[in-house]
């Protein structure tokens, strides 16, 4: 191990890593400095390094703002962090517990807390966030004991029933739900449900999402909220260039002939979702715009790239835009449907021009 690795690991850098065909791999030590200098820990040379695991040093030492313990174990400060004597202990409830902090060799100690939980430890002028965890996770023998359980992995996509869908969807996976839990599966694995870029059909992997704030609005099943289903040509493999436009041309129609119902639906699924659900929505019209005019590719490498505060610009924009998203939440084999303005991950978003 080098200086610079020291430092990484100081940093709480994970070095060494294994990829998905099980060979080991290391970070460069040029990706590690790189990343050490954003982190504010500079490691341009042996001096820069040894000054930075220096300051780390420090900052483990003076860390009071947040600390964590087991329930039912004492608790152990940094000195650095007040002075032995009275204390207050706000607990997640709000209620307050006068106890003695003592000090010893070690550093400061707190009795142990019986209760898990976020709670506060008032410690002179110190406000300092206790999180208080249970000896370990809740785990599927503790629900269950000894029975053994099962379950089916599938692809969403994949799902195939009477349905004339292209590909399966929420309302094709609901009733595979069923259909498994009245032979006594007790769970299902699926394959991943974050937005995509709807806008462009080409990239319809699970994998590549744009954000997992949130769903799939391809998934959403437009029978559900009244639209009629289009027959579609099924066959071994998924036609995703014209299945795609095809969904969104059904929740189009869908949306534009929506019940009061699911207007206030979309109000308050809009109302919930906040800054962050508006911002999901300019990235989505900004992309099937910018894709639609010029094939420019939202998060894609390479110069040039145009950088656009989503959460600042464009609000003029936005309301020209025909597209609107469907977003669909899916839980226990029922779907709620909510429609908003095209989707939007990030405060920012790098387009590729070409």
């Amino acid at each position: 191990m080098s200086l610079l690795h020291d430092l990484a690991q100081a940093a709480g850098l994970q070095i060494d890593w294994e990829d998905a065909m099980g060979a080991p791999q290391r970070v460069s030590d040029a990706s590690l400095i790189a990343i050490l200098a954003a982190l504010g820990y500079p490691a341009g040379s042996d001096a820069a390094m040894a000054d930075s695991l220096a300051r780390i040093a420090q900052d483990h030492d003076s860390a009071c703002g947040f600390v964590s313990a087991v329930v039912g174990e004492p608790l152990l400060l940094p000195t650095a962090c007040g002075e032995a004597g009275p204390a207050t202990l706000i607990l997640e409830d709000g209620t307050r517990r006068d106890i003695m902090v003592e000090a010893t060799n070690a550093g400061l100690r707190v009795p142990a807390i019986d209760i898990i939980g976020y709670h506060r430890l008032i410690l002179g002028a110190r406000d300092i966030r206790v999180a208080i965890a249970p000896p370990r996770c809740f785990s599927i023998e503790d629900a269950v004991g000894d029975r053994r359980l099962w379950g089916p992995a599938v692809q969403i996509a994949a799902l195939r029933d009477d349905s004339d869908s292209a590909f399966g969807d929420f309302g094709t996976l609901a009733r595979t739900a069923r259909a498994f839990a009245a032979r006594g599966a007790d769970a299902i694995a699926i394959s991943p449900v974050h937005a995509l870029f709807p806008a462009d059909a080409s990239r319809f992997s699970p994998y590549a999402p744009s954000t997992r704030l949130f769903l799939n609005v391809l998934y959403a099943d437009p029978a559900l909220v009244g639209a009629e289903a289009a027959a579609s040509e099924t066959g071994d493999l998924i036609d995703w260039k014209n299945a795609i436009p095809d969904r969104l041309r059904m929740l189009r129609q869908a949306y534009d002939r929506r019940s009061e119902a699911v207007r206030a639906d979309v109000a308050a699924y809009a109302a919930k979702g906040g800054e962050d659900l508006e911002r999901h929505a300019r990235f989505d019209a900004l992309h099937a715009h910018f894709f639609a005019e010029t094939g420019a590719q939202a998060g894609a490498t390479g110069p040039p790239t145009i950088t656009i505060p989503m959460a600042r610009r464009s609000p003029a924009f936005l309301p020209n835009m025909p597209m609107r998203s469907a977003s669909i939440c899916s839980s226990n084999g029922s779907q709620s449907a909510a429609w908003t303005k095209p989707s939007a991950p990030r405060s920012t978003a790098a387009w590729r021009w070409g």
